[in-house]
């Protein structure tokens, strides 16, 4: 039996991160409510309530007042290497957060960002979006996959719609992770003089997507039908693979003309409960939901933008 989810009030939380708020942007405000903890850098979307997912009864009386019958849930901590003094934080906003989230809300449909950290080491051919494919090597990668099942009992015992997205290395202006990284060190050394450190010595392979593409999926799949009590795994890349190499080339391209030199040192190993290789198997998306995975250029474009945003930012 299929029961319409689409429309209602929507919910979105983590605007204030790299993702929510280009969510934000795609969305707008009208219907559209958002949460956080912390208000965003920029211009605070219309309707922004600061509210911690931790505290459950300051959760359960926002949604009351402002209830929400479709939540895309995006707030999170998202250190895929995670020191050992933030592994509380990871643990009360990925787990606790999102089984509080679902608790206060309870909404007809809930949209979960979740992450390839989940597959540890996978092809494109292994990497397809199923609860038994997952053998993540890192404490993120199982905070999310608790998230997935979460969602997936959830759904179950509640009768609403469950949709998560193992996503891979999102990029665009205001994204983190490498890009920054070698901007800031660039930034610091323009001379070339300090070589920065790339770890597993240029070779770790990811799925690097465009920011504007995820948000057009989680867009899509707020507005499809979902069975009444089911749980449905996709995957959001492009379906192919760059080494951190080949992206710290890209960014040594546009650095290069502004006059700096980006000087690597390639010879850090792999970090421990780091992957080497993780591509995505995009088919099951694809045929969902229509939206053909980003080409090669698309992602180029998306890296460059990465870093002349990175530029602008330290400019300001």
């Amino acid at each position: 039996m299929q029961q319409s989810n689409k429309g209602g009030s929507l919910l979105v939380t983590g605007s204030s991160g790299f993702i929510g708020s280009h969510a934000a942007s795609r969305l707008g405000c009208v219907g559209v409510r958002y949460l956080d903890r912390r208000p965003p850098a920029g211009t605070e979307p219309v309707g922004t309530a600061l509210v911690d997912l931790a505290n459950l009864p300051a959760l359960r009386a926002q949604a009351s007042t402002a209830p929400a019958e479709r939540v895309l849930h995006l707030a999170a901590e998202a250190e895929v290497l995670t020191p050992w003094d933030e592994v509380g934080g990871v643990l009360r906003s990925n787990e606790v957060g999102t089984y509080h989230l679902l608790t206060a809300y309870q909404p007809r449909l809930a949209v979960f960002a979740s992450t390839s950290a989940a597959y540890g080491n996978a092809h494109a051919g292994e990497a397809l979006p199923s609860l038994e494919t997952a053998r993540p090597l890192g404490l993120y990668g199982v905070s999310k996959l608790m998230g997935e099942v979460l969602l997936r009992d959830w759904a179950r015992g509640s009768g609403n719609a469950a949709v998560a997205f193992r996503l891979g290395n999102v990029v665009g202006p205001r994204c983190r992770g490498l890009v920054p990284y070698l901007v800031e060190h660039a930034r610091k050394h323009p001379d070339g003089a300090a070589p920065v450190r790339m770890r597993g010595y240029g070779k770790l392979v990811r799925d690097y997507v465009p920011v504007g593409y995820v948000v057009e999926l989680f867009a899509r799949t707020l507005e499809e039908t979902w069975s009444p009590g089911s749980f449905h795994l996709f995957n959001a890349g492009a379906g192919r693979g760059l080494s951190n190499g080949e992206v710290a080339v890209i960014v040594a391209g546009v650095l290069a003309g502004e006059g700096w030199k980006l000087n690597i040192a390639w010879e850090d190993p792999v970090a421990p409960g780091e992957a080497e290789y993780v591509v995505l198997n995009m088919d099951s998306t694809c045929h969902r939901l229509g939206a053909p995975p980003p080409d090669e250029a698309q992602v180029r474009h998306a890296i460059e933008e990465s870093v002349r945003w990175q530029l602008r930012k330290g400019a300001g």
